[in-house]
């Protein structure tokens, strides 16, 4: 997002879970770049886990026998009721690595800045077992595992002498 330019605006997803603040400090940056063009090199997202309502617990260890018993089982079946009726959240864990650079738009295929970034991201939503997921994602936390971000303005400079 930084590394766009100012005159592309925000996604919408982007300004809906950034605070006014952020936005703020995210234009003014988007709009210090003007002789640049970003590449995305590359992006890959990892699948880490799901955590959900007790009911989908339940289904992952259930087999046809136990389902004609969860009649008996009151705990399983206050569970089922509870998320059918009711619902409660759905999150999804997952890791994301992606590479960019930043390269002048003057043809130059130089890169000026490389940046590396690993992060692991949390997605929750409003779930429950009449409609499945019942509400859009929303990232609910995001860790930063490692940044790396190398600079080559002067070493290209050198070069071009």
């Amino acid at each position: 997002t930084l590394w766009q330019h100012s005159d592309e605006p925000l996604p919408r997803e982007q300004r809906e879970f950034l605070g006014m603040e952020v936005q703020k400090r995210v234009t003014e940056s988007r709009e210090a770049i003007v002789d640049t063009k970003t590449i995305l090199v590359v992006s890959t997202i990892l699948f880490e886990g799901l955590h959900g309502p007790p009911s989908l617990e339940h289904v992952r260890d259930m087999d046809f026998s136990a389902l004609r018993s969860l009649r008996n089982d009151e705990g399983r079946l206050a569970a089922f009721q509870h998320d059918t009726f009711r619902g409660s959240q759905l999150r999804i864990d997952l890791a994301a690595v992606a590479e960019a650079e930043r390269q002048p738009i003057n043809g130059s295929e130089k890169p000026q800045h490389r940046l590396r970034r690993a992060d692991r991201l949390q997605l929750e939503c409003n779930f429950n077992l009449h409609e499945g997921i019942a509400s859009p994602f929303r990232i609910v936390n995001f860790e930063e595992l490692l940044a790396e971000e190398q600079c080559f303005e002067n070493a290209n400079r050198d070069n071009e002498k």
